[in-house]
């Protein structure tokens, strides 16, 4: 199991860390959703991205929908807080949150599925705080693919992570 997990986490290693039409999408809907509250939009930050790209990789291949990084993982360095990630890339921040989330989707559209993560996390006190936090003037999303599976009743049924970090 362990050399299994080895050879994902260097597979996932070896991705380039590019971000996708429902990374930004998602980004989007979040600065959409700011500004309709009288906030700055976020900028976003490539260096960032890699960071939540990197921890959604981790919780894929761990199995474990958190924000520590409980689990030993071979060639991973297990960082407990978002803010210890984010120094460990040499991003320096000031105040830095994160909102995670497992997502379910069947058969939808990109702005669907970026409309219901938010709709989620708005619904949520402490990740709206984040979402509305002022101070906040950087960021990036990943969501990352967990399973997919052929439902007989339905189209293809998918779940996913998704990580969304902002900081200052």
């Amino acid at each position: 199991m362990k050399k299994l997990l080895t050879i994902l986490l260097s597979l996932l290693t070896l991705i380039s860390y590019s971000q996708t039409k429902l990374d930004m999408e998602i980004f989007n809907v979040i600065n959409q959703y700011r500004v309709s509250n009288g906030l700055n939009k976020l900028e976003w930050r490539q260096d960032a991205f890699g960071v939540v790209k990197k921890h959604n990789d981790y919780m894929g291949v761990a199995g474990s929908y958190s924000h520590d990084e409980p689990i030993d993982i071979p060639n991973h360095k297990e960082l407990n807080t978002p803010g210890k990630r984010f120094a460990d890339a040499n991003i320096w921040w000031y105040g830095v949150g994160e909102n995670i989330m497992y997502v379910y989707y069947s058969d939808s559209t990109l702005p669907f599925i970026s409309k219901n993560i938010l709709s989620s996390w708005v619904a949520s006190p402490g990740h709206k705080r984040l979402l509305l936090d002022e101070s906040m003037e950087f960021g990036a999303v990943s969501i990352s693919l967990v399973a997919t599976k052929i439902d007989p009743d339905s189209d293809i049924i998918g779940t996913a992570f998704c990580t969304f970090s902002a900081f200052r």
